[in-house]
């Protein structure tokens, strides 16, 4: 593990803009399927209003 310490500095970088980039399109994933069951939601309640 130390001859690895040297070129440590980096690599820290690179892994903390992955980890950013994975939490940023996890998030975007959930935000999407929260909008998508919302929408359907509202969709099959306005129907019900309609009196499909």
């Amino acid at each position: 593990m130390s001859c690895f310490t040297g070129g440590m500095t980096n690599p820290s970088k690179y892994e903390r803009a992955i980890k950013r980039s994975t939490a940023l399109s996890v998030f975007i994933w959930a935000v999407f399927i929260w909008v998508q069951q919302w929408v359907l939601f509202t969709g099959a309640s306005q129907r019900k209003l309609d009196g499909w």
